[in-house]
């Protein structure tokens, strides 16, 4: 997969991962002994990867397997107390990427691009001042947990959209748009062919203007078949919203009729 574009982020409520869970670390340093790294899920945490977790072949070495920058699907083998010079214990925490099978790396690598994306999705929210990051976090945290659980950052945009109904239209449009180019929006296609046609007098004016206007909607293209039959295709971000811009439209032709 690309490497996205990381940010430090907390993705759960939890500070640190548990024993056994998979992780993404992003590798930020290395020796023969020790490979260091960080997890961006948790705030940058830094974690470490010792060689003796890695399946490296005789004659073979470190820098053979592992680049600085690099994303490592590992699950957390050990969390133990270490002591500073100064007295202080503080966590360890031990990573490892044998037996890793390759369809649990697989999901948990896209569900680290999702919890990325979603976390682009909150940071640009923030940015129009809906909300600090941490407190939108606590109100899609649902959502946020539901990552684990197939859902994307599409659901955290669907909500956005909901609350922002009441908000000044020129900063609702900033807003979604922004997200969209942060995320790759779904995206769903309805389409008919309709008649155009009336009997009215100034009928194939009427007619040339209900396609204009029609065209004229976002998400709508109208195409020639063989007048007076066009075929109407709508796409919208969900399948029901691009069928109902569907009905709107066969409305708008029922209107000359």
């Amino acid at each position: 997969m690309d490497k996205p574009e990381l940010q430090s982020f907390r993705l759960l409520e939890k500070e640190a991962p548990a024993n056994d869970e998979l992780v993404v670390a992003e590798v930020v340093s290395f020796t023969d002994d020790v490979v260091h790294c960080c997890l961006s899920m948790y705030s940058k945490l830094p974690v470490i990867l010792p060689t003796r977790h890695i399946n490296i072949r005789r004659g073979r070495k470190v820098k053979d397997y592992i680049k600085v920058g690099q994303l490592l699907v590992a699950s957390v083998y050990t969390i133990y107390e270490v002591e500073k010079e100064d007295g202080t214990q503080v966590r360890q925490i031990d990573l490892s990427i044998k037996s890793i099978q390759e369809e649990d790396k697989q999901k948990t690598m896209e569900m680290f691009h999702r919890a990325n994306k979603v976390h682009q999705v909150i940071c640009a929210a923030s940015e129009y001042k809906i909300q600090a990051v941490e407190a939108l976090y606590k109100d899609v945290r649902d959502i946020v947990h539901g990552i684990q659980e197939e859902n994307t950052e599409y659901d955290i945009y669907t909500y956005f959209q909901e609350i922002l109904i009441g908000e000044k239209k020129c900063t609702h449009e900033k807003l979604l748009k922004s997200i969209q180019q942060r995320i790759e929006m779904p995206s769903y296609t309805a389409e008919k062919e309709v008649r155009f046609q009336t009997n009215e007098p100034k009928g194939v004016e009427i007619v040339s203007e209900r396609l204009t206007e029609i065209a004229s909607y976002p998400g709508v293209k109208v195409f020639v078949v063989a007048p007076p039959l066009y075929r109407i295709t709508c796409t919208a971000t969900t399948k029901a919203q691009a069928e109902r811009l569907l009905e709107m439209c066969e409305r708008k032709r029922n209107s000359i009729e």
